[in-house]
């Protein structure tokens, strides 16, 4: 659908804070959304993959995503375990981002007269 799954965090006092809930954005408008909310790292493989669409980043800093596994998210994990930051796994549910799975023929019609 030609789109990026999108959010932007602040790190303070050791810890993300969500400035922007997680969306969805056209690669076109990333950068845009990092400069209206102060961001001065990325990360992410959109940049990889729509490069010819996303302009050059700096004075931003790209991180790379090449060692990026969940492995990494276990600090957290622990750390909020150990907080009581948890809920029963029958209370955890996914966040969707995308409730629009397809486009219509209309739509794909329109992306293709871009």
């Amino acid at each position: 659908m030609h789109e990026c799954y999108c959010a932007v965090f602040r790190y303070e006092n050791h810890e993300f804070k969500e400035v922007t809930a997680p969306a969805l954005c056209k690669p076109s408008e990333l950068l845009a959304i990092a400069d209206d909310n102060g961001a001065e790292f990325l990360c992410g493989n959109a940049f990889r993959i729509y490069a010819d669409e996303i302009r050059d980043p700096a004075p931003k800093k790209l991180l790379s995503t090449d060692d990026v596994n969940a492995q990494m998210i276990v600090p957290l994990a622990r750390k909020y375990f150990e907080e009581n930051k948890t809920v029963d796994a029958a209370e955890a549910s996914p966040l969707y981002v995308r409730d629009h799975v397809a486009l219509t023929i209309e739509e794909r019609k329109a992306e293709k007269s871009r």
